[in-house]
């Protein structure tokens, strides 16, 4: 079955529309899995799903990729092989859609090796950055997502209940996040981050969990999903 969401994509596409954009790149596994369940990253191989306000996107991948794109159900796939330069295929892509001059929005996370390549290859077109566009269409959840971020919210919860009966002195911040992490695997989630941080720690918002030991009296800051 192919996984590209056409609700989704039509509702982009009016949303590129109303934005005067005549094409968007999509290039991270966050905005390309939100529309085809596509999620990879290209890394130093420029991987691109493009999408106009009207008719099919299309996807320009490294060839390494491209059994993987296929599984989207986007019939238009362009690849390349190691050691080529992708710019001729994405010259033959803005030749076929008319975007030499146009208005290319991209993902605000594009690599700046990307846009610079693209930016060669296209110099009459106009570069946005359009992370708000693409903010708006998934700000507005559906019936699936609301239900997932409900299921997703309940596996949080109950897996600090594994770590509240704890005796958590001498316990490092690693393996009171240990227990909170299998917690939300063992019920079936995928934990996507894990925070512990006790006492002086606690004052870091972004604290890389450690393996300092939890004391009598600690304030004890916890953060995960």
């Amino acid at each position: 079955m192919p996984s590209l969401n056409y609700e989704r994509l039509k509702r982009f596409q009016n949303i590129l529309e109303d934005a005067g954009l005549d094409c968007y790149l999509a290039c991270t596994p966050i905005s390309m899995g939100y529309l085809a369940r596509f999620f990879e990253s290209g890394g130093e191989r420029m991987l691109l799903m493009a999408i106009r306000p009207k008719g099919d996107p299309a996807m320009l991948v490294p060839a390494l990729s491209e059994t993987h794109a296929r599984h989207t159900g986007i019939e238009d796939i362009r690849t390349w092989k190691d050691g080529e330069d992708p710019g001729p295929i994405v010259e033959a892509l803005a030749e076929d859609w008319n975007l030499g001059a146009g208005v290319i929005g991209v993902d605000d996370e594009m690599p700046a090796g990307y846009l610079l390549r693209l930016q060669e290859v296209l110099p009459a077109a106009l570069f946005k950055c359009a992370g708000d566009e693409m903010a708006l269409l998934r700000r507005r959840k559906d019936v699936g997502e609301l239900a997932l971020m409900r299921k997703a919210a309940r596996i949080a919860d109950r897996a600090l209940g594994d770590v509240l009966p704890m005796e958590l002195v001498d316990k490092s911040e690693r393996e009171v996040a240990a227990k909170l992490t299998a917690g939300m695997t063992d019920r079936g989630g995928t934990p996507t981050f894990c925070i512990v941080a006790a006492g002086p720690n606690s004052a870091e918002p972004h604290h890389n969990t450690s393996a300092n030991a939890l004391k009598s009296g600690d304030l004890v800051v916890m953060d995960w999903g």
